[in-house]
């Protein structure tokens, strides 16, 4: 098996997988009969980057990471999906969120017009109705999806994502009644102006500090207290971010 992992910089979090479908043990048909199989896959920069190539036995596995929800990367995974397509002949696609074979023949609304199939899946799309890969798959005829969940795991871990949120207002006052017991018993040992950062601190956490308002106090600090210049290039060894 050779699995590709490729990663888009604004990714994280969602697994996609795409398996040429030349079945089980089969050579695809770019790769000579015999020949060793291994080679370095190539992405057009724009659409993404490698992050690792490893070799074994089986089929060729592409594995694509995105990030849930973004209309970017939905489209950047069409795009992607499209390429390993006519470049290594993926036609197969294994996908998170679904426990079944998809069809996509329900979404080519018009077959004898897809003209008038793209411009509705182009509103759906917008609208966040349909993922870059049921674009792919809707577009290209000769193509199969499958999704790869257990539907108990799944239906079981929806739940406790749905309790989750239902118990978010109690986790709220819970943490917060917590963080002034915490703030109260730390006071006596705590001088003002570290009260004052461990409070700016945990504003940025919440999203009440902007990222380069926190990001220069802590580099006025880092200066001020621990003598580090963190726009020092001699600093940059210690201190990459």
């Amino acid at each position: 098996m050779l699995p590709f992992r490729f990663k888009r910089v604004s990714s994280a979090t969602a697994l996609f997988f795409f398996l040429i479908s030349q079945g089980v043990g089969a050579q695809p048909p770019w790769i000579p009969e015999g020949a060793a199989i291994y080679f370095q896959p190539s992405l057009p920069a724009e659409l993404g980057k490698i992050e690792a190539v490893r070799s074994g036995n089986g089929p060729l596995i592409f594995h694509i990471q995105e990030a849930h929800g973004d209309k970017a990367s939905q489209e950047n995974i069409r795009r992607i999906l499209d390429y390993l397509h006519e470049t290594y002949q993926v036609n197969t696609v294994f996908l998170e969120g679904d426990s079944a074979e998809l069809h996509p023949e329900l979404v080519r609304f018009f077959p004898e017009k897809p003209a008038w199939t793209q411009a509705v899946l182009k509103q759906l799309f917008a609208w966040g109705a349909v993922s870059g890969p049921v674009l792919f798959l809707a577009e290209q005829n000769q193509t199969r999806g499958f999704g790869v969940e257990d539907p108990a795991v799944y239906a079981a871990n929806a739940r406790a994502f749905a309790a989750v949120l239902k118990a978010r207002k109690k986790t709220k006052i819970f943490l917060a009644a917590m963080n002034r017991q915490i703030e109260r018993l730390s006071a006596p040992y705590l001088s003002p102006a570290l009260r004052r950062f461990l409070k700016d601190e945990d504003r940025f956490e919440t999203g009440a500090l902007p990222f380069q308002d926190w990001l220069a106090q802590v580099k006025t600090l880092a200066k001020n207290k621990l003598k580090i210049d963190l726009e020092s290039p001699r600093a940059q060894a210690d201190w990459p971010m």
